[in-house]
């Protein structure tokens, strides 16, 4: 519910969540470049790369606590692109 109320351009859009007996199943945008950890390992040492992204994480995460909300599971597996 709380990722449904956002809108910012470095977080993922919520568009939908249904559920059954055994599953949940959430319908997000669509993110074709991978994971952080798979993007880095092509652009390792590239500097630039970094800052960009360091920018625009550190964006989405002043955005979450300006309310209030915390991630509590931040790591490279879970920031897409």
């Amino acid at each position: 519910m709380i990722l449904r109320t956002l809108d910012h351009p470095n977080i993922i859009k919520l568009f939908e969540v249904y559920d059954n007996e055994t599953h949940y199943y959430v319908v997000t945008e669509v993110c074709h470049g991978g994971d952080l950890l798979q993007y880095t390992r092509k652009h390792l040492g590239n500097e630039r790369f970094v800052s960009k992204i360091m920018r625009q994480l550190l964006s989405a995460i002043k955005y979450l606590h300006k309310r209030s909300i915390v991630h509590r599971d931040l790591k490279c597996e879970n920031i897409l692109f």
